[in-house]
């Protein structure tokens, strides 16, 4: 495990060099505080490209989640990556009232909330997951866990 979390660590970190021209430094704490627990952190950075999750929501789930967890850096981060990938700044702006704000689907509300019960609660509840399940498929709500979880837990 020890030699697959190093190969999956450098594998990360060259890719945050890549992409911001340096390590970060709190993906370097992270990183290395979630290694020791046998949970590598990097291939939670890159294998949310891949999820069957729309984009949009992903992007929104991760800013609220960072905001949700007070984290200035993350949520600076996902802003900016957010704004790379030509989403909308109004949106962004906006997910702090996504309840009452025009700029959100029924969808992106259920996802929303979801992230919103998980770091209220530790967990969904009943009614969260029945208003996710009308708009996802199991594998998608999933995904959404998924992607809240690390951001909530550090």
């Amino acid at each position: 495990m020890i030699k697959q979390t190093t190969w999956l660590l450098r594998l990360g970190f060259w890719g945050l060099e890549k992409k911001f021209g340096k390590v970060l430094m709190p993906y370097t704490r992270s990183v290395c505080a979630t290694s020791g627990l046998g949970l590598p952190r990097a291939p939670l950075l890159w294998g949310a490209q891949s999820l069957s999750v729309p984009s949009g929501v992903r992007v929104l789930v991760e800013l609220r989640a960072s905001r949700r967890n007070r984290c200035a850096f993350c949520e600076g981060a996902h802003h900016a990556v957010a704004l790379l990938d030509g989403h909308a700044n109004p949106r962004l702006v906006a997910s702090d009232n996504y309840d009452s704000s025009r700029h959100f689907e029924p969808a992106e509300r259920a996802a929303l909330a979801m992230v919103d019960d998980i770091a209220n609660r530790d967990r969904i509840s009943t009614a969260a997951f029945c208003r996710l399940s009308s708009h996802f498929s199991e594998l998608q709500i999933a995904e959404l866990v998924w992607l809240t979880m690390p951001l909530l837990a550090t």
